[in-house]
């Protein structure tokens, strides 16, 4: 684990997402944080198959997904 600060961070993944120019406060602060959610599921093939037909693997990640985060 890196023992980063939040500028050296933010540095970091300009530089990984491709950013060459210089990189100074108002770059900093122009950015607009996007942040995403990854999980990871175990299923046996059968049931991914079965799910996958039916669609409802989609529909069981949206309502938990938003279940989260109540309007």
């Amino acid at each position: 684990m890196h023992s980063w600060n939040h500028r050296e961070t933010i540095d970091s993944l300009l530089r990984k997402g491709g950013y060459r120019a210089s990189i100074n406060e108002s770059v900093r602060q122009s950015i607009r944080l996007t942040r995403y959610r990854s999980e990871k599921l175990t299923l046996h093939a059968q049931e991914y198959l079965r799910e996958r037909q039916g669609g409802v693997l989609y529909a069981i990640f949206l309502r938990d997904l938003y279940s989260e985060y109540p309007t």
